[in-house]
């Protein structure tokens, strides 16, 4: 997350894409202008999932996830923890990747989580005087999804997450217009391919028509889609706890991408 806080640095008080820096070292340079700077893609780097949590009433999202005889049901409490049945809840991503190619790609990966890691339990008043309250919790986690090279992918993807249920899939065929960077070319001084330029530079953007193919998963508890930009700002500030008196401080990461039942929180991380 080192190189991310220093994107975060960097363009604090600077119009410019964390992602810019992170991926392409690019960042604004004294006598040079934001279009001419350029830098050739990072591999080291990729794009994850570093934080997962359900929202909403505890009870309606535990019960849009347990809703098979294989789930994780709730037996009780004790305090600080929800006592549980055997077993995990099982979550699939899907990443929607508009490539070059006009040919979109599904990307599928999962992840597992108990029910302590989504849920937990508070002493005091719950509903109707209960004497335990459930409440939700962040699941941090390093998921690793793709590398993003411009010269590759388009400038937007999008995900799905599903908690698993089932395993008999439909394939579906859908076309939907996505956005590519114009200012990636092979450059004779760097002997490769660059990205020229903050942001877009002075290259126009390319609309393209791609198609996917996507699969649904009869059975699964769709939790909804959310769309990532490359221009999006991966922290948005940078906070601090007292801790044994002293302070530390945090990363607080962009909250934008969440639906209804969860929220996602995406970096790039340093494989």
């Amino acid at each position: 997350m080192k190189k991310v806080e220093d994107a975060y640095s960097i363009y604090k008080n600077v119009d410019g894409w964390h992602r810019d820096y992170v991926y392409y070292n690019l960042k604004p340079e004294d006598g040079i202008s934001r279009d001419s700077v350029s830098g050739p893609f990072i591999y080291k780097f990729k794009e994850c999932i570093v934080g997962f949590e359900l929202l909403g009433n505890p009870e309606t999202a535990l019960a849009k996830i347990s809703d098979q005889a294989g789930d994780p049901k709730k037996r009780g409490y004790r305090s600080p923890q929800v006592l549980w049945t055997e077993g995990e809840f099982e979550f699939l991503v899907k990443v929607y990747l508009g490539s070059v190619s006009l040919v979109g790609s599904e990307l599928k990966t999962y992840f597992r989580a108990n029910g302590n890691d989504l849920f937990g339990a508070s002493n005091g008043s719950g509903r109707g005087g209960a004497k335990y309250s459930m409440f939700l919790k962040k699941k941090d986690m390093k998921l690793p999804l793709f590398e993003w090279n411009l010269e590759d992918y388009a400038t937007s993807v999008k995900i799905a997450i599903e908690e698993v249920d089932d395993t008999e899939s439909i394939k579906n065929t859908e076309s939907t217009t996505v956005e590519f960077a114009g200012n990636i070319g092979f450059d004779i001084s760097w002997g490769t391919t660059v990205k020229k330029g903050l942001k877009f530079g002075a290259s126009a953007k390319k609309n393209r028509i791609i198609g996917f193919e996507s699969t649904t998963t009869k059975g699964n508890d769709e939790l909804g889609e959310v769309v990532v930009n490359f221009g999006d700002p991966v922290m948005v500030e940078e906070s601090s706890i007292d801790w044994a008196g002293n302070k530390i401080f945090y990363p607080v990461l962009n909250p934008k991408y969440y639906t209804g039942w969860y929220r996602l929180y995406i970096a790039p991380e340093e494989m």
